[in-house]
């Protein structure tokens, strides 16, 4: 069963060139991509850090960081990364950011996090090439490169050291945005003018507002451009003011016990 679990309304077009966007929290280590990647919490971060593909509206896996995929036996699966992908702080994408996410992945502290418990089945991950990685599983698995939309990179170096000290940096990205600052108020972030998805805007703000009322006013008052997981019943007043929904689905079956 299907039904909405979330709603972004967008009031209408601004001059600013800052998208500010009202959510009900972020998670507790926004800047660290392997904690975990769902809506609304993690609405800022989805602008500094890329997967290495992304499923479609269809379903289908595409090509992102990763271009091309492929096993013979579902095992053992040889990926090949783009090779004109830097971060934000200038360093290119290669398969460093593969090898250092597999260690951090299964280390104490690395193994407790969401998506390193959905990418349990790595058993181990070698650098054939800058650009080519060899992923090698527990068991076959045919529909791991599903898995592969999980798995966003921060860049390898700064990681590497901040894990080390069980420190995690604001992350560095290859995304259009950079993190400016995180605090318990929300997240600020600038455009990376060097990334390969050049940014729309100069600057995004990630705004928490815990209840839903106050991020439905803060959008029909023009404080916030974007206002996510809102109540229902504030969808017809931000569409009066020519605002518009854009509704979430979920495979989660809500249910009664008697």
């Amino acid at each position: 069963m299907h039904g909405p679990i979330a709603a972004m309304i967008a009031a209408p077009a601004c001059a600013e060139t800052t998208l500010r966007i009202a959510v009900p929290l972020l998670t507790r280590h926004v800047g660290n991509p392997y904690a975990g990647f769902t809506l609304p919490s993690i609405a800022a971060a989805v602008g500094v850090f890329d997967s290495l593909v992304v499923i479609d509206a269809k379903g289908q896996v595409r090509p992102w960081l990763a271009k091309e995929w492929s096993s013979e036996d579902g095992r053992v699966w040889r990926i090949k990364l783009r090779d004109d992908i830097k971060f934000s702080n200038g360093k290119p994408l290669t398969t460093k950011a593969l090898t250092v996410g597999a260690v951090y992945m299964k280390t104490a502290a690395g193994a407790v996090e969401t998506v390193a418990s959905s990418l349990a089945i790595i058993e181990t991950v070698t650098a054939i090439s800058d650009t080519e990685a060899e992923i090698r599983l527990k068991q076959p698995d045919a529909t791991f490169p599903y898995r592969l939309a999980m798995w966003r990179l921060p860049e390898p170096d700064a990681w590497e050291i901040a894990a080390a000290g069980k420190d995690l940096p604001v992350g560095i990205g290859t995304g259009p945005f950079a993190f400016t600052s995180i605090d318990a108020a929300g997240a600020k972030l600038k455009a990376n003018r060097t990334s390969w998805q050049p940014p729309k805007v100069d600057a995004m703000e990630a705004r928490v507002l815990p209840e839903g009322v106050a991020r439905a006013q803060a959008v029909l008052s023009g404080g916030m451009d974007i206002a996510m997981a809102i109540d229902r019943g504030d969808v017809d007043d931000i569409r009066a003011t020519g605002g518009s929904a854009q509704v979430r689905f979920t495979a989660r079956m809500p249910y009664f016990r008697s």
